[in-house]
């Protein structure tokens, strides 16, 4: 298995990281994409001007979904979009390279912010390889400046330093629905006590690092304990975040 960021010891799997980059081709195993006519349903709270249709990525028994999005007046531009929105879907597979006949994948999206000047989606993965010590659940995060037509890392988006660390420990913690909610469970204080600074500046500068823009927060995403659910996201406000806001999220409105 080549070197990633996000190395996955089936025989340890026991923290989960955000994920690299690559390229579709380097994942492994034969391509099946079908695009899906039916338009998504769109939260009215995460909404703005683009539309987008839901994509699918069938491979053995991997399974991603993934947003295209449609109707800008830009053709190539809207391509070039589509295939970095594509590239880094296809990619949530390759830590498991050396695993596809033996993994079963399941990818779903949300598109937390779609402005003038940003389109940000998360994926919540779901992952079992044949044999592993139990399956892992996967966080990882398209930013695209739609104007540089290019994908964001956390230091685009904000200024990685201590002081970051700070909020995001002082940050808003976003529970992972009804299923897992560490506060409710009251395992929290526990999760973030067991933090170490350092390693998540480490994590935070780390061009894989997972985090999305809302509305009002830049969220970010940490590993934790599997029995903690692999990783922990906290919500850090725009207003905040103050000078160290390196991108600011534009052109917001909902659903008329």
């Amino acid at each position: 298995m080549k070197k990633l960021t996000c190395a996955l010891l089936m025989s340890i799997f026991i923290m989960t990281p955000a994920l690299p980059f690559a390229s579709a081709a380097e994942s492994g195993g034969p391509e099946m994409t079908a695009e899906v006519s039916t338009a998504v349903k769109i939260d009215p709270a995460k909404a703005s001007g683009l539309e987008f249709k839901t994509a699918t990525h069938a491979d053995k028994l991997i399974k991603i979904n993934y947003p295209q999005i449609s109707g800008m007046d830009d053709a190539a531009k809207m391509s070039k979009i589509n295939n970095l929105i594509k590239e880094h879907a296809l990619a949530i597979k390759s830590p498991f390279a050396e695993e596809l006949k033996d993994v079963e994948m399941e990818g779903n999206f949300t598109v937390e912010y779609n402005g003038s000047n940003i389109f940000s989606v998360k994926y919540s993965v779901f992952a079992n390889v044949k044999n592993a010590a139990h399956p892992v659940d996967i966080i990882c995060a398209a930013n695209i400046d739609l104007n540089a037509v290019k994908m964001l890392k956390l230091s685009d988006a904000v200024t990685v330093d201590e002081t970051l660390v700070e909020k995001f420990l002082k940050g808003e913690y976003v529970p992972r629905g009804e299923d897992l909610d560490l506060r409710a469970a009251g395992a929290l204080n526990d999760i973030i006590a067991g933090f170490d600074k350092k390693e998540l500046l480490n994590r935070f500068k780390d061009p894989a690092a997972a985090f999305y823009f809302t509305k009002d927060s830049l969220v970010i995403s940490a590993e934790v304990i599997h029995a903690a659910g692999d990783h922990a996201e906290f919500a850090i406000a725009y207003g905040g975040l103050g000078d160290a806001l390196l991108f600011k999220p534009e052109g917001f409105s909902k659903i008329k």
